[in-house]
C-alpha cells in the first residue's frame, strides 16, 4: 500500500539566492529540508513568516528535488 502524501503539509525551506532577471522579476533559489516534488505547470504558496503568503510557479525541473527555482 502506498503510503498518503499530504500536499498541505507545509515544507520548510532555506533561501540560498536570489537571481536579478530583470528590474521587477526575481527568482529565488530554495533548499527545501525534505524533497519536493511538482508538476510542470503546477503552483506552490510560498510563506514568510511574519510577511504573508504569495502562489508562484518553479521554473526548475521538477526532477531537481533537491532546489527549487
Amino acid at each position: 500500500m502506498r503510503e498518503s502524501h499530504n500536499i498541505y503539509k507545509p515544507i520548510r525551506a532555506e533561501l540560498t539566492g536570489v537571481i536579478e532577471e530583470s528590474p521587477m522579476i526575481k527568482t529565488f533559489v530554495l533548499k527545501p529540508e525534505e524533497d519536493f516534488s511538482f508538476k510542470t505547470g503546477q503552483f506552490i504558496e510560498l510563506s514568510v513568516d511574519g510577511v504573508g503568503e504569495a502562489p508562484f510557479t518553479p521554473s526548475s525541473s521538477p526532477w531537481s528535488l533537491k532546489r527549487l527555482r
